[in-house]
């Protein structure tokens, strides 16, 4: 690396570029007739020149017009000149000028000259886009509607695509070369002022594009990189079902990936990613089809909650994408499994836990559901073929029938009991009843549970409109057997499951004490 002394001829160093093999800049602190001033690299040889650049100049130059310098008032006037040079030979020959008022340019921002040198795409606080001009004619050539006033533009090095930025803004917007329109925007991080002034260049290769915004939160401007900024963005939807299941049951995964700008998305390798509960992660792969559709059946054993995304690598004309995150709670495995056949559920009751799950496995050859005929609608599988699976969960005590709405003579049932610990105690004993595995929460359920004691031939209300799952009794009408049953009630419209079995327990006169009886 060498370095140059270019005292004493800049006053107020605003920009360069090279053109002609030498290094030009300005000086004379604006100055706008005579501050003009080149540098040759070859021989550390600085010469001031009388050409003008206006007031605090900005410069541009390409390698495919490699004596060719165009310059331009730096954004200090109302309406800003631009200057095109010959700077082949020992002094800058004025070809071309554009006065302020002609191309409308006002408050100049940043400049750029397109690699082959023919046009000089300009961004300013007026008008609120892009303009084009031919070099060194300085004719109008198209536009590129940013709806802003631009503060920084930048081209690529093959001069296929415009970045461009707005005033106070953090998005970027990339516009193919010559379409008004454009092609994507990418998002920076949301800061005080957005994109600074002349704050957007590319790589050589094109692969990234270089992003100054301000300010931090400790007053610093941010430098970003953006990866593949000319290709245009891709979404990825999923949709995962169910996204509360036992262990064993089928997980459907559905998405579509969509390609901004037009494409065919399908045909495209897409994965499809389970991250289990310990972080481990297993892959799928699948192809899209027409519209960009896809889908995979998983089957997890592993409890806890498990999430699924999606991603997209991306070809050469879209970037990759990835879903959001859903997660699945995956519980233990049914208690109770049923077949749903030619034309009965077998077994026709199944007796699982509180808090336990039931799965029906459709066998076919015909269509069936399971739909809870208790007038709660707790639950429909809808009409399924063969191969299909459907479970609920049963969190209260009660019995739950269902039936086939295709088939009304298929019926069955889910038995779920109470439970009472200890079954066996003394009049002063505490005796713990559950008819839930879970409180009520909300409003749309209450939990009823009736008592039948010793003296008495029948059930009646002990607790009603209850919404918590579990509580205590004490004997209360002396020593005997005493009954308890539980149902599931809705609110609203009064519907009710069916009572539980009864759940007995035996209370004996004689206290008992750590399992034995005392000796009276």
């Amino acid at each position: 690396m060498e370095r140059f002394p270019i005292d004493p001829y800049v006053g107020c160093l605003d920009s360069m570029a090279m053109a002609g093999g030498r290094l030009w800049f300005d000086y004379g602190c604006h100055d706008p007739y005579n501050n003009m001033a080149s540098l040759d690299p070859s021989t550390g040889t600085v010469q001031p020149h009388h050409g003008s650049a206006g007031y605090g100049p900005l410069y541009a130059s390409s390698s495919g017009a490699p004596d060719v310098l165009v310059a331009a008032d730096g954004g200090e006037v109302s309406y800003d000149n631009a200057y095109a040079y010959d700077v082949s030979g020992e002094e800058p020959v004025l070809i071309g000028q554009l006065y302020g008022f002609e191309g409308q340019i006002s408050y100049l921002n940043d400049m750029v000259l397109t690699p082959d040198g023919t046009k000089l795409i300009t961004g300013a606080g007026g008008p609120d886009y892009l303009q084009n001009f031919a070099i060194p004619a300085f004719t109008h050539a198209g536009v590129y509607d940013t709806f802003g006033a631009p503060v920084a533009v930048a081209m690529t090095a093959d001069g296929a695509f415009v970045a461009a930025a707005t005033s106070l803004d953090s998005t970027v917007t990339i516009f193919a070369a010559g379409n008004p329109n454009a092609l994507n925007s990418i998002d920076l991080p949301g800061l005080s002022e957005g994109v600074q002034d002349r704050g957007l260049a590319f790589s050589a290769d094109s692969m990234k594009l270089f992003a100054v915004t301000g300010f931090d939160d400790s007053g610093h401007v941010v430098f970003n990189v953006v990866d593949k900024p000319v290709l245009r963005p891709s979404t990825l939807t999923l949709n995962v079902q169910p996204t509360r299941a036992p262990s064993g049951f089928p997980i459907e995964i559905r998405g579509t990936l969509t390609l901004t700008g037009g494409g065919d998305p399908s045909g495209k390798d897409i994965q499809i990613v389970r991250t289990n509960p310990d972080g481990s992660q297993v892959t799928f792969d699948v192809v899209s089809g027409s519209g960009g559709t896809f889908e995979y059946t998983d089957t997890t054993e592993v409890e806890g909650t498990n999430r699924y995304h999606a991603s997209w690598g991306g070809d050469e004309t879209h970037r990759g994408s990835t879903s959001p995150s859903i997660k699945v709670r995956v519980g233990p495995p049914p208690q109770v499994l049923v077949s749903v056949a030619d034309v009965a559920f077998s077994p026709s009751i199944g007796h699982i836990d509180q808090g336990a799950s039931a799965r029906w496995d459709f066998e076919g050859p015909s269509t069936h559901t399971v739909t809870d005929s208790s007038a709660l609608d707790r639950f429909d599988s809808g009409p399924q073929p063969p191969g299909a699976a459907f479970w609920v969960g049963f969190q209260a005590a009660g019995v739950y029938p269902y039936s086939c709405t295709i088939h009304p003579s298929m019926t069955g049932e889910i038995a779920v009991p109470m439970t009472a610990t200890p079954r066996v105690g003394g009049l002063d004993t505490e005796f713990h009843l559950q008819w839930a595995s879970t409180e009520i929460v909300g409003s749309r359920f209450v939990y009823d549970v009736q008592i039948k004691r010793p003296t008495s031939g029948s059930f009646v209300d002990w607790r009603t409109s209850e919404q918590q799952a579990r509580g205590t009794f004490i004997a209360d009408d002396g020593a005997g057997s005493y009954s308890f049953r539980a149902r599931l009630r809705r609110i609203v419209t009064g519907k009710t499951s069916m009572w539980s079995k009864p759940v007995t327990i035996s209370v004996q006169a004689v206290p008992r004490l750590f399992g034995r009886s005392i000796a009276r």
